[in-house]
């Protein structure tokens, strides 16, 4: 956010990393969480925490649900626990298919290439 859109006083002009310019309405933007998590994404926890005597453990699956009020943490639950305040390298997103980073696969369909077929 630059500041104030001039000729709309309901707007705030805003650059955005692709170095587009835009006039948007407050409701049209979500402030950047810590590690680009956005409210609604899908993580893993990659940490075992206990908090007010529940624990989530290495794997399980929660919902970052916005800032933490501790400075540069997400806040995120986990199931049924209370939000949990955490590192943003505590947690990994989930990828597509329930899949996760260095997990090992094996293709069901063949794919080619100018390397070969997969």
């Amino acid at each position: 956010v630059v500041g104030a859109a001039r000729l709309s006083g309901d707007r705030v002009l805003c650059k955005f990393a692709n170095h587009a310019w835009a006039t948007m309405l407050p409701e049209q933007l979500d402030r950047e969480l810590p590690g680009g998590y956005r409210v609604g994404d899908t993580v893993i926890s990659k940490v075992d925490v206990t908090h007010s005597n529940e624990t989530v453990a290495i794997g399980d699956r929660g919902i970052v649900v916005g800032q933490s009020h501790i400075p540069a943490q997400l806040l995120c639950q986990f199931g049924e626990h209370s939000c949990v305040s955490l590192q943003p390298e505590d947690v990994e997103a989930e990828l597509p298919g329930g899949l996760r980073v260095d997990d090992v696969v094996t293709s069901k369909i063949d794919l080619y290439s100018c390397n070969g077929t997969l």
